[in-house]
């Protein structure tokens, strides 16, 4: 390329290098194109491992550049036979894909890459050097030095790079773009690691043979000491088809960085950059975002939706990851928030993002890994597959994913994060848009979402999540009285079997049966389904928030809290987990908190009416009567039997307006809510009239039991030192399933 000399500045008193082309080629218009070309190239560039220019000169008609003199050793020459220790080889590899990644990012090929252009100064610092070939990927300028393969096989000098560190692209003049740059890094890798390079060859056309079809031997045969996944990191850079690569710089450094930590204290002793996108167990976080579909094709946004929350599940199973659950990240569907605002609403560091695309039997799938606080892609993979692939492709994800973000996959070899339910595409994205619609509470939500998941079984019998998805929505219906149990609940038992029978490790089946166990009040079993469902999936949000519910219930406050704040932690922006908080906060006597969470509730979800009634109730306790009334009244047509009613009523008492009050006991005793109107008698002042409701009470639902023990122990105060009282509680128990100390007969640890 051109003769290097030491030099002098003498207007800044500092050594220096000056580059000049050869005699005979100071007129050559292809080498001042290059020479003007690195210039550029250095000039677009400031990266601490990469040469640095001063000026562009000329002299006597003699073009030349000034740099910045870089002394120490070439690589090339520092490679021992056997290859290098293992420290060393990760800092040097490490500051080699910084530089490269750097360049790339400014849109620069460098195009020879190769150790005697990558040297290590005194201070142990890399200096990538030679930028006379790169290319700015963003310019169409047409290519005057563009070689040929037999411009290869019959020159001894190489135009575009050197043979032996060519990828496959360039010795076959073929168009070329920045992965063309991640196969020569390959070949260093190898080299760096064994000492000798991946391909070799008695002559040039023997060696360009071997770049285009041969498969080098894996680094490990030679040096077992290194991490088990440097050879598959080497085996993808070298990959002939540039699609299969590593596809970024960054994700190559990534990858290294990763291997490093792996292989423990050998590896960084040497130093070498810090890596923004590592992240220990104690802060290990992501939200996966919804994948956007780039299909055309009616259905495929909820087979993007369908593979996002797979990933979501398969991560979640991680016991050292926090995992945003699916309603939070899903929140963020289709709008083009920065990505640091989604880490900081979602409460973590890193992001999940990609497209779906899928032309016929083809499928197409890119996902990237971006820390939010940098802006740094810690990972980023493209999968170009057929379509039954994509099962496979989610695991992939997940285990990269996993492996990045955590010290410890705790996962068998051989086996998968995620939950391989059905082979039957439509049935899986079907099953994905009924998943959608349990996100909702509405009657109308529940039964759109019974429709798809009787089709996905049309699809698919053996589909355990479908059959689970069907049990969950007829539960919800029952449970929140939307619909009468009738044939209902026979149907939802059925499908809870047939889902358990396909997959007694199905974390959302042992969550709907959960709902069936509370809904023929059995307490304690359902709090059993549901510590089986966070056992399989710590981060199921969903189940952290019943069991809030289901210890609260129960009399458990203490516990009930502890797992409202672990289901808002993983799904802090789900009105349904927010209103739980709310609730195990005024359970709690925490009424200011409650009230904090459940105006949180609203301003999420304009208009949740479980939230406005939370919001009530905490007005009501912190005496804020006059706030309470409106919120009450508004929900006392759509809340009357889920505790509306009776919270207006026992507010209009708090208040002294007792002709409105007794106005709404009337409606609630024609309605038989005994327990509602002995609490409001209660709060009247009439002892005998209250305890004459309780004894009429059959049933005690949640809310009669809310109501009676834990949301208003102050309107109540009056008759507890009445033994009538406490028969009253013990009745409580026995229908919930409740020891007589008020301990679940196998959650013995822990009640209040």
């Amino acid at each position: 390329m051109g003769r290097v000399y030491e030099g002098w500045d003498s207007e800044l008193s500092r050594r220096i290098a000056i580059k000049v082309l050869p005699e005979g080629d100071i007129h050559g218009p292809e080498r001042l194109q290059r020479l003007r070309r690195e210039a550029r190239a250095l000039a677009a560039l400031n990266h601490p491992n990469i040469v640095t220019i001063y000026s562009v000169e000329k002299q006597d008609g003699t073009p030349f550049l000034t740099m910045e003199l870089v002394e120490g050793q070439s690589l090339d020459r520092m490679i021992p036979e056997g290859g290098l220790p293992v420290g060393e080889l990760f800092q040097i590899a490490e500051s080699l894909m910084d530089a490269v990644a750097a360049a790339h990012d400014r849109g620069l090929i460098h195009r020879d890459l190769k150790p005697s252009n990558i040297m290590r100064t005194g201070d142990g610092r890399i200096k990538v050097l030679d930028f006379g070939l790169a290319k700015f990927m963003d310019l169409e300028e047409a290519d005057a030095d563009q070689a040929t393969a037999t411009d290869v096989l019959t020159g001894d000098r190489v135009i575009l790079g050197t043979l032996p560190y060519m990828s496959p692209e360039q010795v076959s003049a073929a168009p070329v773009d920045h992965r063309t740059d991640i196969f020569s890094l390959g070949i260093i890798l190898y080299e760096m690691a064994t000492g000798k390079r991946p391909f070799s060859g008695s002559s040039s056309a023997a060696l360009l043979s071997s770049i285009l079809g041969t498969t080098p031997a894996d680094v490990s045969e030679v040096r077992p000491d290194l991490p088990p996944g440097f050879d598959r990191v080497v085996a993808r850079c070298l990959a002939k088809a540039p699609r299969d690569r590593v596809q970024s710089a960054r994700e190559l450094h990534a990858d290294l960085l990763h291997l490093r930590d792996e292989s423990g204290p050998a590896a960084g002793a040497t130093g070498g950059n810090s890596d923004p996108g590592r992240r220990t167990p104690v802060d290990a976080s992501i939200a996966v975002l919804p994948f956007a579909s780039l299909s055309l094709e009616q259905g495929d946004e909820f087979f993007a939706d369908g593979i996002s929350e797979e990933i979501i599940n398969a991560l979640a199973r991680l016991p050292e990851l926090k995992v945003a659950a699916r309603t939070s990240a899903f929140s963020f569907k289709g709008q083009n928030e920065d990505l640091r605002n989604i880490g900081k609403k979602l409460g973590v560091n890193t992001v999940l993002e990609g497209s779906v695309r899928r032309s016929g039997a083809r499928l197409r799938i890119t996902a990237q890994l971006v820390d939010v606080a940098t802006g740094y892609h810690i990972w980023s993979e493209r999968y170009d597959r057929e379509m039954l692939d994509v099962f496979e492709i989610q695991d992939d994800i997940a285990r990269s994913i996993a492996s990045r973000l955590t010290t410890t996959l705790r996962v068998g070899a051989g086996s998968s994060l995620t939950k391989r339910g059905t082979s039957n595409l439509e049935a899986f994205r079907l099953c994905a848009q009924g998943r959608g619609l349990l996100e909702g509470r509405s009657p109308e939500r529940m039964r759109r979402a019974m429709g798809y998941f009787e089709r996905a079984l049309e699809q698919d019998a053996n589909y355990a999540l479908a059959w689970s998805g069907l049990a969950e929505a007829i539960g919800v219906l029952v449970l929140y009285r939307l619909e009468p149990p009738g044939n209902l609940l026979g149907k939802a038992e059925a499908s809870i079997r047939r889902a358990m029978e396909l997959d007694a490790d199905l974390a959302e089946a042992h969550g709907s049966l959960a709902l069936l166990h509370e809904f023929r009040k059995q307490g304690p079993a359902a709090i059993q389904a549901l510590k089986r469902a966070v056992e399989i999936r710590p981060g199921y949000a969903n189940a952290h928030s019943w069991l809030a519910w289901q210890y609260l219930l129960l009399g458990a406050a203490k516990r009930s809290l502890d797992h409202a704040r672990q289901g808002v932690e993983f799904d802090p922006l789900s009105p349904e987990a927010v209103s739980n908080l709310s609730l195990a906060y005024l359970a709690s006597g925490y009424f200011q908190e409650a009230l904090q969470e459940a105006q949180r509730t609203r301003s999420i979800q304009p208009g949740f009416s479980t939230g406005a009634f939370y919001e009530a109730l905490a007005l009501w306790h912190l005496g804020r009567f006059a706030e309470t009334e409106p919120i009450l009244r508004d929900l006392s047509v759509s809340w009357a039997g889920l505790g509306a009613q009776n919270a207006l009523a026992l507010a209009y008492a708090a208040g002294g307006k007792n002709d409105q009050a007794r106005t709404l006991l009337a409606q609630l005793a024609e309605a038989n809510e005994h327990a509602s109107v002995g609490a409001i008698h209660a709060a009247l002042g009439e002892k005998e009239e209250a305890f004459e409701a309780f004894e009429r009470e059959k049933h005690w639902n949640y809310w009669p039991t809310l109501f009676i023990r834990h949301l208003f122990p102050d309107v109540l105060g009056s008759l507890r030192s009445d033994s009538r009282y406490r028969d009253i509680l013990r009745e409580v128990d026995r229908v919930w399933g409740i020891s007589p100390d008020g301990v679940p007969f196998d959650d013995s640890a822990g009640m209040d």
